[in-house]
């Protein structure tokens, strides 16, 4: 007689390491509606997977694992209070969560927080510095440019190059001016057209780059008393005119766009003697800045030479470098940073280096809101960070799994400060993906052995960063046009702003549809131009139109996009706030942020633009047009992808059984930056065989 066959499934569970809830949904119906609300989720549809959420915990009331997906479902739909309710209520159950428990804190902070461009004060984070054991990387930096996508450029004097560095602090290119070579570069500004200024100390010359970083051509040579002697820092003001500070004659020369001598000044007048050390020179409110080294202050000029003013006599030691943040002036000053408010007169010290012999030369606010300052004595660079988002650490969110080709995988995950600011510039490098498997092993050879069912966590290597949506230009946008008897009076003007909007958006990259905002949603006209002008053309007013309920069916047709998300909202300046009931003014914001989605406004007529509205667009990143005003929508295309976004697209094959698409399949994703960290967990379903 054959031998019974016993299957002992013995689970070895992981959920105490991997903090996310076990899956222990076994109805047959709510495992159907679970497994269609995550695979809803990522696809952006979140009212679908709201709806079967709330069915399965019908069914299975209190499951802590569907009230975590619950809560991220509710997030994405504008409702943070919400998502804390129903994770709160998850950890109040009988799975412990640690995962969940600080997930929850650093949502609630990043809900509440208010983006700072500068922090209170900083710490060190990393240093970049030379190995005495190895050839130096550098020597003697005397400048650093911090560059939208999270890298820097630095001036190396003593080294005579300019390198590349990118987020990580790797070194990734280096420009040493080909044949003609640099000597001894100190200062880099940047010219309208992308092309790079740099001063040279020791030929008293200053060279234009090309965008590669290549010799383009050096500034005439000029007469005698106009040429420059030891040119160090320079700046560019809005006409691509440059400002260098001549120390060698204790002034400031003016140039144009091709280098040609403009003018030279020192401020010097009957009852001031005029520059004696000029360094730092930087631009702020069309007014020039020159730290003076001599004379332990800041001088004020305009931009045509004339002194206006001597600011923190006696409170500098040896300022150098300037640079404008959020329209305040980082100064570095020996061996401290300061941040100097001209509006106010405040001024306060951001950090102290305990170096000894310091020259701190030049400091900068880097994309990811860390101080770069750099140390020309020592020669290194130091990353300083706000010491709140390395204790809070990391918020990452993974927006979308992409299992239809399973084992072969790709997930798009979000990475956000404390702040909720994107960080920008990763790596390979900064990830770690793990996943739970599960193998089944026998204690015996033959058919009568006892089956164990074993899960562990696995890491998963070879996974490869595929990109990052900041590298792409690709956008989804939708015309949001309010339904009032107003914007109906005037349909032709905005069918032909309309065309403009398309024209500046780029048609090549951009994928364009319309929603007209009334008392009750319109579905969206999706398709050419043609389709959305007869559509405005024919529109009829509204008395009752709700912009919330027509900004929520705009933002649920962009929530499945991949690529960067916009919505132009054409109006006469108003939201109908007397009928916002469905959601509030910080809900709408939130469902916006939530979704990366930023808000644009053309406004048309001569009504002032609403608070609420201005709200609106100032917390998405978003930009206001005006009708009569042509050069209000050129760059539109460049605002809306040039707004960081911290996502980015990783790929990988995984290891683990698809229980033929029935097993929830658990993944968990790492990020290491710098002295930040932070991890999400999530999971998803493979295709059903």
């Amino acid at each position: 007689m054959k031998r019974s066959v016993i299957l002992l499934s013995l689970i070895i569970s992981c959920a105490s390491v991997f903090g996310q809830f076990a899956y222990r949904v076994t109805d047959p119906a709510a495992t159907a509606n679970f497994r269609i609300a995550v695979e809803a989720y990522h696809r952006g549809r979140y009212g679908e997977a709201i709806m079967l959420l709330e069915s399965v915990l019908a069914t299975i009331p209190g499951d802590p694992l569907t009230l975590y997906w619950l809560g991220q479902a509710y997030n994405k739909s504008g409702l943070s209070t919400t998502t804390m309710e129903l994770w709160s209520d998850a950890l109040a159950g009988d799975q412990p969560s640690s995962y969940l428990e600080a997930r929850l804190e650093l949502y609630s902070a990043i809900t509440r927080a208010n983006q700072r461009p500068v922090a209170g004060r900083y710490v060190e984070s990393r240093a970049i510095a030379n190995d005495s054991r190895q050839a130096p990387l550098f020597l003697r930096p005397s400048w650093i440019s911090t560059l939208p996508n999270g890298s820097m450029l630095l001036v190396a004097n003593g080294s005579n190059e300019i390198l590349r560095i990118n987020a990580n602090g790797l070194i990734v290119e280096k420009f040493n001016g080909g044949v003609s070579g640099f000597d001894r570069p100190f200062g880099l500004s940047f010219m309208a057209d992308g092309r790079m200024v740099i001063s040279e100390f020791t030929p008293n010359r200053i060279t234009f780059l090309s965008e590669s970083g290549q010799i383009a051509n050096y500034a005439p040579i000029a007469r005698p008393t106009e040429r420059i002697i030891g040119p160090q820092y320079l700046t560019t003001d809005n006409a691509d005119f440059i400002y260098v500070s001549d120390v060698g004659r204790a002034r400031v020369v003016k140039l144009d766009a091709q280098g040609n001598f403009i003018q030279a000044f020192n401020g010097q007048s009957s009852d001031f003697q005029g520059l004696r050390l000029p360094t730092g020179v930087a631009i702020l409110r069309d007014q020039l800045y020159v730290a003076d080294a001599g004379l332990h202050s800041i001088l004020v000029f305009d931009l045509y030479g004339n002194l206006l003013d001597q600011v923190l006599p006696g409170q500098l030691v040896r300022p150098e470098g300037l640079n404008v943040v959020a329209g305040q002036l980082l100064i570095a000053d020996t061996s401290r940073i300061l941040l100097f408010d001209p509006a106010s007169g405040s001024l306060r010290e951001l950090y102290r280096t305990a170096e000894s012999n310091p020259r701190l030369i030049c400091a900068n606010i880097d994309a990811n809101g860390d101080l770069v300052v750099v140390d020309y004595n020592s020669s290194q660079i130091m990353l300083l960070a706000d010491p709140v988002t390395i204790y809070a650490g990391l918020y990452l969110d993974v927006q979308n799994v992409y299992a239809n080709n399973f084992p072969d995988l790709q997930i798009d995950v979000q990475v956000l400060d404390t702040y909720g600011r994107p960080v920008i510039g990763l790596s390979e490098l900064n990830f770690y993906l793990s996943e739970i498997v599960r193998t089944t092993e026998t204690n015996r050879p033959d058919s009568s052995g006892i089956r164990f069912v074993r899960e562990s966590i696995r890491s998963i290597s070879g996974f490869r960063l595929s990109g990052s949506l900041d590298e792409t230009t690709a956008i989804d946008n939708v015309f949001l046009l309010e339904g009032s008897g107003e914007m109906q009076a005037n349909r032709v003007l905005i069918r032909n702003q309309l065309v403009n909007l398309q024209a500046s958006l780029g048609g090549a990259t951009t994928t364009n549809r319309l929603v007209i905002a009334k008392a009750t949603p319109q579905p969206a006209t999706a398709g050419t131009l043609q389709a959305m002008t007869a559509a405005i053309l024919a529109m009829q007013p509204d008395t009752t139109w709700r912009f919330d309920s027509g900004l929520r069916l705009a933002a649920n047709e962009l929530t499945g996009s991949a690529n960067h998300r916009s919505i132009i909202y054409i109006s006469s300046g108003s939201i109908n706030e007397d009928l916002l009931t469905d959601l509030t003014l910080i809900d709408l914001a939130s469902l916006l942020v939530a979704n990366r989605i930023s808000l644009h406004v053309l406004h048309i007529g001569m009504k002032p633009i609403t608070d609420a509205l201005q709200f609106l667009v100032e917390k998405t990143g978003g930009s206001i047009m005006r009708d009569n005003d042509p050069e209000s929508l050129v760059g539109l295309a460049a605002r809306i992808t040039g707004r960081p976004s911290g996502v980015y697209r990783l790929a990988f094959s995984s290891m683990a059984d698809p229980g033929f698409g029935r097993s929830f399949l658990p993944l968990r994703v790492e990020v290491y930056f710098r002295a930040k960290s932070g991890k999400v967990e999530t999971g998803y379903f493979t295709p059903l065989q």
